[in-house]
């Protein structure tokens, strides 16, 4: 993989993505040529010099069966976004700019080594899940379904071990922009600005606050990330207002380091299953859809998004509400009943 050295991902930022990633491509060279699968995998530390990653393959997929030629391959990825010019300082300074593509990935190659044993399988099922659904009373867990039931998934998954030799890893993440093009803030102010930021200035920066992020984070209630890694520190959380809530969107790696953002704000939410907290958007959409189709709206309002936001609340009772319990888990099996009545009520309300 070409990587610059401004784009060369430091080891922390690296252990974060094998940690937290969602999923990844496997990749083996075969006699029949190049094959390829989309899995989740889990990283394994501890498993020789190097660690290793853990998934599992539908029995039926030839790729476990297929001699590799070489090494394997698994391609993870971080965000990735779009990059306009239009966002760029420097675009009306001289306008050297062009748009540009940033992501996080990593190319992790290893020996594919295949685990046809059940308990193996399961082992690894059980830390899958564990990752995925995190802490919580409502969890869901691999004991959870009925033994029989679950003797026959097993027995069509066989589990495979990629054993890390090399990694290589970029995080393309503007670092060769000027300061002004990544860290300024956008105001009514500043000139060339596309139309929709002149709306994002306008609706979100109204006092016309200029400078950097960190400049601007000072006496704020809330930060919402949705941007980049470590962009933030903990001492830059703490300049905020009192009580304030940090939601560190990026994923896998958040905004600021979700254990020092908890040591200055009341609440911190990240994207991360394995933090308090987690905030996804399939809390929301499979309700708001279930709700608009069930009452034939043929428009989503505000006024059903604040209902849906409304019920989401609703499901974390009283007893249950603390600063690392205020979203419900993905799985709790309210959440898409209780949100598609709340969209329901208010799209039949508004036709």
């Amino acid at each position: 993989m070409h990587t610059p050295e401004h784009f060369r991902m430091d080891p922390a930022a690296l252990q974060s993505l094998l940690a937290g990633h969602g999923a990844g491509e496997l990749i083996t060279a075969t006699a029949r040529g190049l094959l390829a699968t989309l899995l989740p995998f889990v990283h394994d530390a501890g498993a020789g010099p190097h660690g290793a990653l853990l998934g599992h393959l539908a029995r039926n997929n030839d790729q476990w069966q297929l001699p590799v030629q070489g090494e394997a391959m698994v391609v993870l990825r971080g965000p990735d976004a779009y990059v306009s010019p239009q966002s760029y300082a420097s675009k009306a300074e001289h306008g050297r700019v062009v748009p540009t593509w940033n992501y996080v990935t990593a190319h992790v190659y290893g020996e594919l080594v295949v685990h046809d044993d059940p308990q193996w399988t399961r082992d690894l099922i059980e830390r899958l899940t564990r990752h995925h659904e995190g802490p919580g009373p409502t969890a869901w867990q691999v004991s959870d379904a009925p033994a029989a039931f679950l003797a026959g998934q097993l027995k069509a998954i066989v589990g495979i071990e990629v054993r890390i030799t090399r990694i290589q890893a970029k995080a393309k993440l503007s670092q060769n922009r000027p300061a002004a093009d990544v860290d300024g803030v956008v105001h009514s102010g500043r000139p060339g600005l596309a139309p929709q930021l002149v709306w994002t200035a306008e609706h979100t920066n109204p006092r016309g606050v200029t400078g950097t992020l960190v400049t601007a984070l000072a006496g704020m209630d809330v930060f919402i990330g949705v941007s980049a890694p470590d962009v933030i520190t903990g001492d830059d959380v703490a300049t905020m207002a009192a009580d304030s809530i940090v939601f560190a969107m990026a994923n896998p790696r958040p905004e600021v380091d979700p254990i020092d953002a908890a040591q200055h704000a009341a609440v911190v939410g990240t994207g991360r299953s394995d933090f308090a907290n987690q905030i996804n958007n399939v809390l929301a959409f499979p309700g708001v859809f279930r709700g608009l189709l069930d009452a034939r709206s043929h428009r989503i309002t505000e006024k059903m998004l604040l209902a849906a936001a409304t019920a989401l609340a609703s499901t974390v009772t009283d007893d249950e509400l603390n600063a690392t319990y205020i979203v419900p888990s993905v799985f709790h099996p309210d959440v898409t009943t209780v949100v598609a009545a709340a969209v329901e009520k208010a799209a039949r309300d508004e036709a």
